[in-house]
């Protein structure tokens, strides 16, 4: 939480820019966030960001999207896409657009331009906004696109000029079924499809955050109070309604934990929150691993599978835990016993149980369970609830997440993430094996960069596999280690020799928002090369 303040103002119904600007008129020097000074390097060290400073960069960027194009139809919401570094810019925009009546479409930078340009049409969007480094897929993007572009201010000019008030008198009774911002879903199974947040479903997911916990535990929210953590749900949600602090990454290189450890020198920080590759990279290396637990004691990782060799090295330094959610549903609300922290079970959840997840045995994945919301009816804490999702979806009553998990063998009510469901591979016999662990245990070979198996549809199952250049294509000093992993595989998923496809490293694996390899695009990809690999193992099978 900011410093000085007992208690957070939550915000609770009201719109998130009004609440900015009653932030800043009640809280001016609050601390809302730390940027780096320069652009590429945390040597110059960091710059605080207050409540006042934010407002009044809000309002500079409200007025600039007026003046250049024009406040925007009443019921409307135009949609603004915005592709450029990782700073600040985001939070503005994000904000400054609901001011001006627009939404904001902010798309993951792993997308190559074709997946680019379906999400923006399929917002119907005109208008492209990006910094004054342009990115070439833009280009590209603009190219296929009746796009206008547009490049706004700097970053330095927003914080640094003196704006006039923008006003924004809106109530949420009137505008809660107003967008607030355009994301998207990770594209898992495809192409990246939009989902627009309302006031309606920001409100939903701030009561959330604000969920008594059962007596004898507390909210692991608490750990990103008073925290550094950047996205959306950082620099909008937990910033806002929780009063975390944020600590931004400079634009000069991709995030990673390597830039974690540098960022601690430079500030403090009570948290990390990080995607599971960046725990496998400081799993990896102990000297990196030493360096960050000993400036932080607690990390949260998310986005994916995390191995359970590296859990337990980062575990054995530093608190860890793993969190949970997707664009639909938000991140989910989770517990710890008060008293006791502990250890092992940093790859185990315990839900809130407001949120009325079921976890129900899947027809097709024999030990695993799927995580589904139902909708919750009665009142919480003398107020009625729902759950973010309905706010989506208000026609259902129940929602499949997808997302399969396995019960703690000791306490159930502790639950495991394991993968996703569409991540099931069944073959033309019926059978079917889930990939993950299997995949994860070969991933964790230091030659192995990328592993991917293809079964479905299929009497057998082959595997995409990229190596380190230097292997040469050699999978000798991988090979124990498959076979090692061929022990959890029924007899059609055991990989041999022969259903091995080495990756092109010129066509590489198709990636997610959140960084994992697109199964379905992937195999897609390599239809030709696999379907050959098959037949020819058949054959002499």
């Amino acid at each position: 939480m900011a410093p000085g303040l007992a208690e957070w103002p939550t915000g609770r119904g009201t719109l998130l820019p009004r609440h900015v600007d009653n932030l800043a008129e009640s809280h001016p020097d609050a601390l809302y966030a730390s940027i780096p000074k320069l652009r590429t390097t945390f040597a110059g060290g960091f710059r605080d960001v207050t409540y006042r400073h934010l407002r009044n960069a809000v309002d500079g960027l409200a007025q600039w999207i007026q003046q250049t194009l024009g406040r925007s139809k009443e019921g409307t919401f135009p949609t603004l896409t915005y592709y450029g570094p990782n700073d600040l810019r985001h939070a503005l925009l994000l904000l400054a657009a609901v001011k001006t009546g627009y939404k904001m479409l902010f798309p993951s930078p792993r997308y190559n331009a074709e997946a680019l340009g379906r999400l923006i049409g399929a917002l119907d969007g005109t208008i492209m906004l990006t910094s004054s480094s342009r990115s070439q897929i833009i280009n590209e993007v603009v190219a296929t696109r009746a796009m206008s572009n547009y490049t706004i201010p700097e970053l330095e000019y927003l914080l640094d000029t003196q704006h006039s008030p923008f006003p924004y008198d809106k109530t949420f009774a009137e505008a809660r079924m107003e967008p607030l911002v355009a994301l998207h879903t990770s594209g898992t199974t495809g192409f990246p499809k939009p989902v627009v947040w309302t006031h309606d479903w920001a409100d939903s997911f701030a009561l959330e955050r604000t969920l008594k916990p059962p007596p004898g535990y507390e909210s692991m929210d608490g750990y990103l109070l008073g925290t550094r953590a950047s996205g959306i749900f950082g620099s909008i949600f937990f910033s806002l309604i929780r009063g975390t602090v944020l600590v931004y990454p400079h634009c000069g290189a991709l995030p990673s934990a390597a830039m974690a450890a540098e960022t601690l020198r430079y500030t403090e920080a009570e948290t990390l929150a990080m995607p599971a590759q960046f725990v496998e990279e400081m799993a990896a290396k102990p000297e990196l691993l030493n360096e960050i637990s000993s400036r932080i004691n607690v990390a949260m990782y998310a986005g994916g599978d995390l191995s359970v060799a590296a859990g337990d090295t980062v575990a054995s330094k530093m608190r860890l835990f793993s969190a949970c959610g997707s664009t639909e549903t938000g991140l989910w609300p989770i517990l710890r016993p008060a008293d006791t922290w502990y250890a092992d079970r940093w790859h185990f959840m315990h839900l809130h149980p407001a949120m009325n997840m079921k976890m129900e045995p899947s027809p097709d994945a024999g030990e695993f369970y799927e995580a589904i919301l139902e909708r919750r009816l009665t009142p919480d804490g003398g107020e009625s609830y729902t759950q973010p999702v309905f706010k989506l979806f208000p026609q259902l009553q129940r929602y499949h997440t997808g997302d399969l998990f396995t019960q703690h063998p000791l306490h159930p009510h502790l639950w495991q993430f394991y993968g996703r469901a569409d991540d099931m591979q069944t073959f033309l016999s019926g059978n079917n094996f889930h990939p993950v662990a299997f995949e994860n245990l070969i991933c964790q070979h230091p030659d192995v960069l990328e592993v991917l198996m293809v079964g479905t549809r299929h009497p057998r199952a082959a595997l995409l596999l990229r190596l380190r250049e230097e292997c040469n294509g050699d999978l000798q000093a991988v090979w124990p280690t498959i076979e090692k992993a061929n022990k959890m595989c029924p007899s059609n998923a055991v990989i041999t020799r022969q259903l091995i496809y080495l990756v092109d490293p010129g066509k590489a694996l198709p990636r997610t928002a959140k960084g994992t390899v697109q199964r379905k695009a992937a195999a897609e990809l390599y239809q030709k090369e696999l379907g050959e690999l098959l037949d020819q193992a058949d054959a002499h099978f």
